[in-house]
């Protein structure tokens, strides 16, 4: 079984960045201990329901994306010139989900290892899986192999888009530069650019990949299911559901089980 992700529960872990200091020296790879809430700023990145509720709070959809303003600490003393430009351009998105359990047509969320999941963070040279999500409460669902399967290609998708985007926007940037400054730009301004690139479509440090890594990737989980007979997530959630006292959720949840003092609408 696998908890449900709510907006409070915790993303947290360390991403990649590249830094510079105050006076202009470029530091690759700085590592940066972020944290957020699955709500994150209340920007329109993040996605949850308005129509189902568990334990008195919202539940999260497959393929949030806890967006921009995700404090990131530079852990290289001196290093951290960056941050501001890498917190405002921040992402974190979540890829796992059943997609037979919807609310409002939309596929929800849940912790891969039962209580524990993966999010696919802003980083350099692309973006990458080395945040956890922990999910508390006793609200869960099951997946289908090809519900894990199709999340892993989303994530590897949106891996290769944002390495593919770092190089380019990173050397149109430099180029752009130059034209501008007559080879006379800072590293500074310079950097700033690089990390800009590409703003709102595939810039590693906009955890916003798009749609592209998630249409694929759960398409093929779809086609896998299918392919071993599997129509949905509910059967599965029924066998391992069944030792469970508890009734199922109504039919805005589907196949969600919980204890009985949790609150669904």
């Amino acid at each position: 079984m696998h908890v449900v992700l709510r907006p409070i529960n915790v993303m947290l872990g360390c991403d990649l960045h590249n830094e510079l200091t105050p006076v202009g020296v470029e530091v690759p790879l700085v590592p940066h201990f972020v944290s957020a809430p699955l709500k994150g700023k209340g920007l329109p990145m993040t996605t949850m329901t308005t129509t189902v509720s568990a334990l008195g709070t919202k539940v999260m959809l497959r393929d949030t994306d806890i967006g921009n303003f995700i404090d990131h600490l530079p852990l290289v003393p001196g290093a951290f010139a960056l941050a501001p430009v890498i917190t405002a351009l921040s992402g974190s998105k979540s890829y796992f989900g059943p997609s037979s359990v919807t609310a409002k047509n939309r596929p929800i969320a849940c912790a891969l290892e039962t209580i524990v999941s993966r999010n696919l963070n802003c980083g350099d040279p692309c973006s990458a899986p080395f945040n956890y999500v922990l999910a508390s409460g006793t609200v869960v669902c099951g997946m289908t192999v090809g519900d894990v399967i199709g999340a892993f290609v989303a994530m590897a998708v949106d891996m290769a888009i944002s390495a593919m985007a770092s190089a380019v926007g990173g050397q149109v940037s430099m180029e752009f530069a130059d034209i501008l400054t007559g080879n006379c730009v800072s590293a500074l301004s310079s950097w700033l650019l690089q990390q800009m690139s590409f703003p709102g479509i595939y810039a590693p440090n906009l955890g916003n990949v798009g749609d592209l890594g998630s249409l694929i990737g759960h398409a093929l989980g779809s086609a896998i299911d299918k392919e071993r007979g599997v129509k949905s997530a509910t059967q599965a959630n029924v066998t391992l559901a069944s030792a469970f006292p508890s009734p199922p959720a109504p039919d805005a949840t589907k196949a969600i089980y919980d204890d009985p003092g949790v609150e669904d609408l």
